[in-house]
């Protein structure tokens, strides 16, 4: 079958039952669908038997046979036991293994997999093909580039960093050689996650200056050098490491710079936040 225009895939690793209470309403409101890749001994059978994954507690067969009946949900494989397959002696036990028990307790076939912790080599790849596994994802933190060279078992995704991200932005002018001043972005609250901060001009949504964060902490600052040409309003976004995922964008007229602010002296004067569901 041919793919539309712009496909996307969103998928989630470990069935935690906040996908059912959290993610189903929003996906059944935009007419989505998702897949949830799972490691099957963290899933009971019953609500009464439930079981928790770092503090969460996890779907239970019944209620993944339940959200394979209504279709807002596909799953598949994350291994039995959810273990890094660099380090396991048999890789093809593991993967097989999710599959089969997913099979076993729902009827259902998945060809789908995911590598924990992306922990993918040619080797763990060649498992994966050996259980019967068509589509394999991984961390990868780029666009899937889909073609006639593809390797479908190793398939990157965008990471979600979850949790409350709040950020502060603000621009300040110091001018010298070639420089207006610098704009400076503080990751007030949230998660670890790595960053690409991009100033633009607002109007014709041009890049001015872009920077990238390996790793933007909690309370870690960013000051990016502008042009001294540059032109207002001016618009801050703050995105993942692929360009791709918009966590907050902030636009700055030409009255609200600061004037000869010494560094770390940050007015939060412009606030914004994003509320992420945590995933894998």
């Amino acid at each position: 079958m041919p793919l539309p225009a712009k496909p996307l895939v969103i998928s989630f690793d470990n069935a935690y039952r906040n996908l059912l209470v959290d993610v189903a309403p929003i996906l059944r409101e935009q007419q989505f669908t998702a897949v949830v890749n799972l490691a099957t001994t963290f899933i009971a059978e019953t609500p009464e038997e439930r079981r928790t994954l770092n503090g969460e507690p996890m779907m239970t067969w019944t209620e993944i046979r339940a959200a394979i009946q209504e279709g807002v949900f596909e799953f598949g494989g994350h291994t039995r036991n959810r273990v890094d397959l660099r380090t396991h002696e048999k890789p093809f036990n593991e993967i097989r293994a999710s599959r089969s028990d997913l099979k076993r307790a729902t009827g259902y076939r998945t060809r789908v997999f995911s590598y924990p912790f992306g922990s993918h080599t040619p080797e763990i790849a060649a498992a994966a093909r050996e259980a019967r596994v068509r589509f394999a994802m991984i961390n990868g933190g780029t666009i899937a580039s889909i073609g006639p060279k593809t390797d479908f078992l190793a398939l990157p995704r965008i990471k979600a960093a979850g949790g409350n991200h709040l950020f502060t932005t603000q621009i300040f002018e110091r001018r010298g050689e070639g420089v207006f001043g610098y704009a400076k972005v503080v990751h007030d609250k949230g998660p670890t996650f790595p960053a690409s901060v991009h100033v633009l001009d607002a109007d014709a949504y041009e890049p001015l200056a872009v920077q990238d964060v390996a790793e933007l902490k909690a309370d870690a600052a960013v000051e990016i050098p502008l042009p001294s040409d540059l032109a207002f309003p001016v618009t801050i976004e703050i995105r993942d490491s692929s360009g791709v995922l918009l966590y907050y964008a902030a636009t700055i007229e030409r009255g609200g710079v600061v004037k000869g602010a010494p560094a770390g002296q940050l007015p939060l004067s412009l606030e914004g936040g994003v509320e992420i569901e945590p995933i894998e």
